[in-house]
C-alpha cells in the first residue's frame, strides 16, 4: 500500500522472522522417506548464507531486503523498527533500523582489586552432583566432589587464609544457576520394581546437592535455578524444585528455590552517599538463565568464520538485553509455556507504567568459559543510561570454576577449585 515510484520512505514495526534453511524438519523428512523417524540429518549450527529475514505481525509478513539487512547476527522473535521502502515486487528494502535498546561505548576503569568490596555475590553453575568421571566432559584431575567441597569450605570461611576469609564474610548471596544434578537413566524407570541400591542411586544426585546446600546456608542466602538438566518441567520458565527433593535446605529461611529465568532486585546502600547516611540507598537488579536462551541463538547465528570466532557468547547475551528479550526464539525453538496476554520473558524499560530499573548484573549459566562485559546502556530518548554487567557463567563440573561480582564497582573474578 506504500509502493509509490517516487522515494517514499516509512517506518514499520513488527517481529523478525528468520527463514533457516537448514533447520531440521519432520514434514521435510516425511515428503522425502514417507516414514515418521529420527532426523536423518542435523547441523551443528543451522545458518547459512541463503537465510532470508521476514517482518511480521497480524497482518501477515514482508521479506526484508538490502545491505542493512544482515542475517547472520539476527534469530526469530526480536522486536524492531526498520525504515525504508516498498520495492516493485513487494519487497522492504531497508535504509535503517532500530531495537529497543542501544549500547554505549565506554571507556574501560581500572580498579585495584586488592581493596576488598562491602558486598559480592558468587554465580556457579553446573555443579552436576551424581556425576561420575565416565560421564563428566572435565580434563580435571580433581575429583568433582573434592571441588564441591572447597567451594561449600570457602563461602562457609573454612578455606584459605585471612585474606579469603574476610572475602567469604562479605558473600551476601550464592546464585546456582542451573544443571546442578546429572540426571538419571531413563532405562532404569522403565523397570516394574525397583531395587533398593537403584532406589538409591535414583535418590543420590538430589541427597548430595542438598547436603552442599545445608552447608552454606547458614553463611549467606542461596538461591537455586533449575536448569535443563533438573528434575522440573522441560519448558520455559522452569519451575523450581520441588521441596520434597530438598527437605533439610527448604528448612532454611535463606533458601530460595527460584524459576529459570530468574529475578532478584538487591538493595544496596548508595555509592554516592560520602556521609554514611544508612538511609540512602541504591537498588540492584539481577536477571539470568542457565544457559538455554544463548546456546539455541548460537545454533543459528553464524560465530565462526574460518575457525575464527565472530561473536562470543558474551556478545550473544548481551545482544538479547538490547533486544529486550530475554529468550527470543522461544517458543519456536525452545520449548517455552504458551502465554496469551503477557510474555514473561520481555525486558521492559523504565516508564510511568514499569517501576523495575533496568538490570544491572545480566547472567547466563553452564557456558564453556568464564567471560563478561561490562558496558552502559541506554534506555530511552533522554540520554538516560545505566551500567550492565553480562556475565558467562561457567560450567563448575568441566572447568571447577565460579564467578565472584563485586557489587560496588561491578568488577568480576574466578575462583578456581581445581588443582
Amino acid at each position: 500500500e506504500y509502493y509509490s515510484d517516487e522515494v517514499i520512505e516509512v517506518v514499520i514495526i513488527g517481529n523478525i522472522f528468520k527463514e533457516l534453511k537448514l533447520r531440521p524438519s519432520v514434514l521435510s523428512e516425511y515428503r522425502l522417506t514417507g516414514e515418521i523417524g529420527e532426523i536423518s540429518e542435523t547441523f551443528e549450527n543451522y545458518h547459512s548464507e541463503s537465510d532470508h529475514l521476514y517482518l511480521e505481525d497480524e497482518s501477515g509478513r514482508i521479506l526484508l531486503v538490502g545491505p542493512e539487512v544482515n542475517s547472520s547476527h539476527l534469530v526469530t522473535g526480536i522486536t524492531v523498527a526498520v525504515k525504508g521502502r516498498v520495492l516493485a515486487d513487494g519487497q522492504f528494502q531497508v535504509s535503517d533500523w532500530c531495537h529497543l535498546y542501544h549500547s554505549i561505548p565506554t571507556e574501560p576503569v581500572s580498579y585495584d582489586n586488592s581493596i576488598l568490596g562491602s558486598s559480592y555475590v558468587l554465580l556457579v553453575s553446573g555443579l552436576e552432583f551424581g556425576s561420575t568421571s565416565s560421564n563428566s566432559s572435565s580434563t580435571i584431575d580433581v575429583p568433582l566432589e573434592f571441588s564441591t567441597q572447597l567451594l561449600a569450605d570457602f563461602v562457609t570461611g573454612r578455606l584459605g587464609g585471612s585474606n579469603d576469609i574476610e572475602l567469604a564474610s562479605r558473600i551476601t548471596r550464592v546464585i546456582i544457576a542451573g544443571n546442578s544434578v546429572t540426571p538419571i537413566d531413563s532405562e532404569l524407570f522403565k523397570e516394574r520394581y525397583l531395587t533398593t541400591a537403584q532406589q538409591q542411586f535414583i535418590s543420590s544426585p538430589t541427597k548430595q546437592l542438598d547436603e552442599f546446600l545445608s552447608q552454606i546456608l547458614g553463611s549467606c542466602a542461596v538461591d537455586l535455578i533449575p536448569g535443563p538438566l533438573d528434575p522440573t518441567n522441560s519448558s520455559l520458565p522452569q519451575q523450581p524444585f520441588n521441596p520434597c527433593l530438598l527437605p533439610n535446605s527448604y528448612r532454611f529461611n535463606t533458601f530460595s528455590a527460584t524459576t529459570n529465568p530468574y529475578e532478584i532486585s538487591l538493595t544496596m546502600p548508595s555509592n554516592e552517599n560520602d556521609n554514611n547516611n544508612s538511609s540512602s540507598l541504591s537498588e540492584i537488579r539481577i536477571i539470568g538463565h542457565s544457559g538455554e536462551p544463548v546456546d539455541d541463538i548460537r545454533r543459528q547465528t553464524r560465530n565462526k568464520l574460518d575457525h575464527e570466532q565472530l561473536r562470543k557468547p558474551v556478545d550473544i547475551l548481551s545482544d538479547t538485553f538490547l533486544w529486550g528479550h530475554i529468550c527470543p526464539t522461544a517458543p519456536d525453538t525452545i520449548s517455552a509455556f504458551p502465554f496469551t496476554h503477557d510474555d514473561p520473558f520481555i525486558i521492559l524499560p523504565p516508564d510511568s507504567s514499569n517501576s523495575k530499573l533496568p538490570p544491572t548484573i545480566y547472567f547466563s549459566g553452564n557456558q564453556d568459559e568464564f567471560d563478561w562485559k561490562l558496558e552502559s546502556v541506554s534506555h530511552s530518548e533522554k540520554d538516560h543510561s545505566s551500567p550492565l554487567l553480562s556475565v558467562c557463567i561457567p560450567k563448575f563440573s568441566s572447568t571447577r570454576e565460579a564467578v565472584l561480582i563485586n557489587l560496588d564497582n561491578y568488577q568480576c573474578s574466578i575462583l578456581k577449585f581445581g588443582v
